[in-house]
């Protein structure tokens, strides 16, 4: 990695601060994906609206596979999916990193900021990707039941853990 060294006197030109930028982004990401790797890291809990039709997905922060962050800062509604867009029984509810570009200078120059932001989107288990491509954080599973979207609970030892956990708890309690 190459990083930017100044000196009084030194002409600077876009390159130069882009040099900056690319330094201090690829360090970051590499500090954020050997840490703790990609997922999330807290909060971004989700939950379908009593309306039936919506999921909220609650403020936190997700680390992509790429070491980028990914920060919702208030509640999210987003849309279930809908029949037409998504045919089959089980989709997942996915988190990805996005960039707009953001404050243009004039009507022929380029924009002077880049905006980080996220999207939320559903693949299906057929598509590890989402559909323009980009890998996303999984959120959640839903399965429809019924005609109806279910938030799919925790399976696996995780679930086995957490069951034996509050067994553990009930048996001391009655103690």
């Amino acid at each position: 990695m190459k990083r930017v060294h100044y000196f009084n006197g030194q002409l600077l030109t876009a390159a130069d601060f882009q040099t900056e930028q690319d330094y201090h982004l690829a360090k970051e990401r590499r500090i954020n994906l050997r840490t703790g790797g990609p997922g999330v890291v807290s909060g971004l809990g989700v939950s379908i609206e009593s309306d039936g039709g919506h999921v909220v997905v609650r403020p936190g922060v997700a680390i992509d596979r790429l070491g980028r962050e990914i920060v919702l800062d208030t509640p999210q509604l987003f849309p279930l999916p809908d029949d037409a867009t998504h045919a089959c029984r089980r989709v997942f509810l996915q988190l990805s990193y996005t960039e707009t570009l953001t404050d243009p200078a004039g009507q022929e120059t380029p924009s002077t900021r880049i905006e980080e932001g996220f999207k939320l989107a559903y693949a299906s288990p057929h598509q590890n990707d989402l559909e323009d491509g980009e890998q996303g954080i999984t959120l959640a599973a839903f399965t429809k039941i019924h005609g109806r979207w279910a938030l799919d609970r925790p399976s696996g030892s995780l679930w086995k853990i957490a069951l034996l956990l509050l067994v553990i708890v009930a048996v001391f309690r009655r103690r």
